[in-house]
C-alpha cells in the first residue's frame, strides 16, 4: 500500500537540503523586479549554469541507478511498460477541440482538476 505524504510537515531528506541553496522562488522568478522577463530556468539545464545544479546531479545520479528510469532515459523504454507508438496523422484540431480532449484525457488519468490558459511568452 502507498504511503501517503502530509505536505504540511514533508522535508526532503538530508541529502538533497545539503545541496540546497539559500534562495527562494520569489528571488528566482523576479517578485517585485519592474520590468518583466522570462522565466529563470532552476532544473534539468546544465547544472553549473542554474541555482539548483547540485540538487539536479544527485536527482540525476539516484534517478539513473534505478533500472527502469536509466533504460528509458536511454532507450524510451517505460519498464514493463511499452509507450504508445507515435499517431501516423496529426490531429487537426481547433483550440476548443484541443480543450475538450486535454481535459477529457486529464480527467481519465486521475486528475480532479483541469485548467487551459492562453500561453504568455513572457
Amino acid at each position: 500500500m502507498p504511503v501517503l505524504i502530509s505536505f504540511s510537515n514533508w522535508q526532503p531528506c538530508d541529502e538533497v537540503q545539503q545541496r540546497w541553496l539559500e534562495v527562494t522562488g520569489n528571488t528566482v522568478d523576479g517578485l517585485g523586479e519592474a520590468e518583466p522577463r522570462h522565466p529563470t530556468p532552476v532544473m534539468w539545464r546544465n547544472p553549473s549554469i542554474i541555482p539548483f545544479g547540485e540538487v539536479q546531479k544527485w536527482f540525476a545520479a539516484r534517478s539513473n541507478t534505478h533500472k527502469n528510469i536509466a533504460k528509458f532515459g536511454k532507450t524510451g523504454e517505460a519498464g514493463d511498460r511499452q509507450l504508445p507508438p507515435v499517431a501516423n496523422t496529426r490531429a487537426d484540431w481547433n483550440a476548443e477541440r484541443w480543450t475538450k480532449e486535454v481535459k477529457v484525457a486529464a480527467l481519465a488519468a486521475g486528475a480532479d482538476l483541469v485548467g487551459i490558459a492562453r500561453m504568455q511568452p513572457e
